[in-house]
């Protein structure tokens, strides 16, 4: 889904979830929000640059994550 669609409101973005449920994660215009879900006083508030500096990280190192959450494929990653 495209998230320009599915905002409702300018600059806020859908709230999505972590697969086993324990996280929650959303994009608000100038902050990218970590949330747990069983204890949602447990949160982690990262700048949109922060945010891109994550990401960049962490496709660096998607062959490794795969690997190690066991989502490996047989095409690369």
């Amino acid at each position: 889904m495209d998230p320009d669609q599915a905002r409702e409101n300018p600059g806020e973005y859908p709230v999505m979830s972590s697969v086993d449920g324990n996280w929650q994660f959303q994009l608000l215009s100038q902050t990218f929000l970590i949330t747990s879900q069983q204890d949602p006083g447990q949160r982690v508030e990262l700048s949109v640059s922060a945010a891109y500096d994550m990401l960049d990280y962490l496709y660096k190192l998607r062959a490794d994550l795969a690997q190690l959450t066991g989502q490996a494929r047989n095409e690369d990653v």
